[in-house]
C-alpha cells in the first residue's frame, strides 16, 4: 500500500521545514504530529521517511504549486 511510504514521507518534510525553517523545537514538532521526538529526529537527519519518495513529490505539479 502507498499509503505507508506516503506518511512518512509526508510526516518528514513537515518536521523538516518545522524545525529548520520555523525553529519548532523538536519536542513541540512531536507533540504536533504525535510522534516522539526520536522520530523527528530521525526525520529532520534523513534517518527516516524515504527520500525517493520525496523527491517523487517535489517533482510533481501539484506538490509545487503547494509551495
Amino acid at each position: 500500500m502507498e499509503s505507508q511510504w506516503l506518511i512518512p514521507a509526508t510526516r518528514s518534510l513537515i518536521a523538516k521545514e518545522l524545525v529548520k525553517r520555523y525553529n519548532f523545537s523538536q519536542e513541540d514538532v512531536a507533540s504536533v504530529l504525535g510522534i516522539t521526538q526520536a522520530a523527528v529526529s530521525m526525520y529532520v537527519n534523513g534517518n527516516r521517511g524515504s527520500n525517493d519518495i520525496i523527491r517523487e513529490l517535489r517533482g510533481r505539479e501539484d506538490y509545487a504549486s503547494c509551495q
